[in-house]
Order: C-alpha cells, then structure tokens, then sequence
C-alpha cells in the first residue's frame, strides 16, 4: 500500500492530517487505541474498493489479532488480563455478520432467508463454509433482484 493510498483512506486520514509530512511508517495503533492496525487498513482498504467480489480477505484473521492477550500491556476496564482472549462463538457470528454485510448490503437478509431452517439449529458461524460456496449465487440473485426493481420502476415513470 502506497502512502497516496493511506492519504485518501478516511480511516487514516485524520492521522495523516496531524503529520502531513511523516512517512507512514507502521505503527502500532493497539498499543495506542486497542486496535490493530491491519484491522483498519482491512477497513480502509474495503470501503475504497466497495466491496462487492466474493473473495475477501478473511475478517477471522484481522479480528485475531486484536484479541487481549496476557502481557500484551493492554488494560480493559483497568485490568489487565490474566488470560489470553479467545473468540467466543458469539463473536465468531457477529464477525460472520458483518463479513456479509460489507460484502453486499442485502446479503445478510438473504442468507436469512434462504438458510433460515439450519440457523434454527446451527449458528452463522457454522454455516459460513455452506454460504461461502453459495456466495456467487447469492450475490447474483441480488444483483438480479436489484436489476429487477430498477426495471418496474423505469416502466412505472
């Protein structure tokens, strides 16, 4: 990633703008404001190319990363912790949920939809191998929806 790049990344932004002159070195920002940097590149990077390909990078990884750890000298709630943090599997769904809400903004209802019967039974994260084949489809299916619409109102006008 070029400097120009992280210049127009909003989420970089305002700390270019503080060192407009600094070379963009990496830096830690979990060290600073709990987070790690890659997260935010992922998330500039993501916003920048409208994310809509079935084949993004992997929010697991990028989220692993900024999990507490022991010795990490990072407090929460001034505490520091005693143990490493792991994902729980409620976290596991709200990464999967919002994995598919940057790839398309209707694709979490879509999935709803049509895996309702297993999310009885299982959770997202569960089923993100089953979505993950199914991607191309779904998104097709929205992409077609979306073109339909376009359609009956063009011809109501």
């Amino acid at each position: 990633m070029t400097d120009g790049h992280l210049k127009s990344s909003p989420v970089l932004k305002d700390y270019y703008c503080l060192r407009p002159r600094a070379i963009l070195e990496p830096f830690s920002l979990k060290g600073v404001f709990g987070l790690n940097r890659s997260l935010l590149l992922l998330l500039a990077w993501w916003q920048r190319q409208g994310i809509t390909s079935t084949s993004p990078p992997s929010q697991f990884g990028f989220i692993e990363n900024n999990l507490l750890q022991r010795g990490g000298g990072i407090s929460h709630m001034g505490a520091l912790p005693e143990e490493d943090e792991k994902l729980s599997p409620s976290l596991e769904n709200l990464i999967t949920l919002t994995g598919l809400r940057l790839l398309n903004k209707d694709l979490a209802a879509l999935v709803k939809q049509r895996y309702g019967p297993e999310l009885r039974s299982k959770t997202l994260a569960s089923l993100k191998p089953e979505i993950s084949q199914a991607l191309d489809s779904l998104l097709d299916e929205i992409r077609i929806n979306n073109d339909a619409k376009v359609l009956r109102t063009a011809f109501k006008n």
